[in-house]
């Protein structure tokens, strides 16, 4: 009796089980008795517990997700072209070769006038000849050689996607022109005409038709800093001098930028 209650007394003081088992050995030492009826008891206990489960058994193994059946490999996809008119233009451009050297001022303008009707070939997309009229090479009051061309975009359904193309038919032109080896051209004036509505007559009734819209000019000290190499990655309103646009295609242009602000 005197054991059972040094036990009972052990068991209430302890704070957790761990510390009742390291107090153990103690009361076991003074009673043999005990110490087999708690090894016996603490043996069919072991026994008849279920292992305890691991976490790595018992957590779903997540699957990697798969794709959609429909959806197409990145390899498939295509970027659409922004300026379908304008690379169709371009592709349809074969620059004559440039000026040799030591050609003479009258042989250098001949040229230039050839590459000028290059890069500015056949019909827009109304059937409308490409050239308003043939370019000329001039002689330059400042000296040097003054190209001037006069060309009709294309026509599309919003103002925006026909200065987009505009832009594009001026660069190619100017990149033809200033890298041709022609050192005697200064500058050069490219003007383009487009369908808007206008006000023609005294009646003042209101037509569409083709007008001079966007008119810009670029020169040899500015054109000489162009990296040509790079020319499609480049902002060419921020290079060339704009020196008209349309009233209408001005306002919804700044309109448009306001928006994307």
């Amino acid at each position: 009796m005197a054991t059972l209650v040094v036990l009972l007394t052990i068991a209430c003081s302890s704070d957790t089980d761990e510390d009742a088992a390291a107090s153990q050995p103690t009361v076991v030492a003074t009673t043999e008795t005990s110490a087999r009826a708690t090894d016996k008891s603490t043996a069919q206990s072991t026994q008849g517990a279920a292992p305890a489960a691991s976490p790595s058994t018992t957590e779903p193994t997540a699957s990697p997700a798969q794709p959609p059946a429909d959806t197409p490999a990145p390899s498939e996809t295509e970027a659409p072209d922004p300026d379908p008119a304008a690379a169709s233009l371009v592709s349809q451009i074969v620059p004559p070769d440039g000026c040799t050297p030591g050609a003479s001022t009258d042989e250098q303008k001949a040229k230039l006038v050839e590459i000028a009707q290059a890069v500015f070939p056949g019909e827009n997309n109304e059937e409308r000849p490409r050239l308003k009229w043939d370019p000329e090479a001039r002689d330059h009051r400042r000296g040097g050689i003054w190209l001037v061309a006069e060309f009709n975009g294309d026509e599309f359904e919003t103002i925006a996607e026909k200065k987009t193309d505009l832009d594009t038919m001026m660069r190619v032109a100017y990149e033809a022109l200033f890298t041709s080896g022609c050192d005697e051209l200064n500058w050069v004036d490219l003007t383009a005409n487009s369908k808007t509505l206008t006000h023609p007559g005294e009646y003042g009734k209101v037509a569409k038709l083709a007008v001079v819209v966007f008119k810009t000019r670029l020169k040899k000290e500015v054109a000489e800093t162009v990296d040509w190499s790079n020319a499609e990655a480049l902002d060419f309103n921020e290079i060339w001098d704009n020196l008209l646009l349309n009233p209408s295609w001005a306002k919804e242009l700044r309109e448009l930028e306001q928006e994307g602000q």
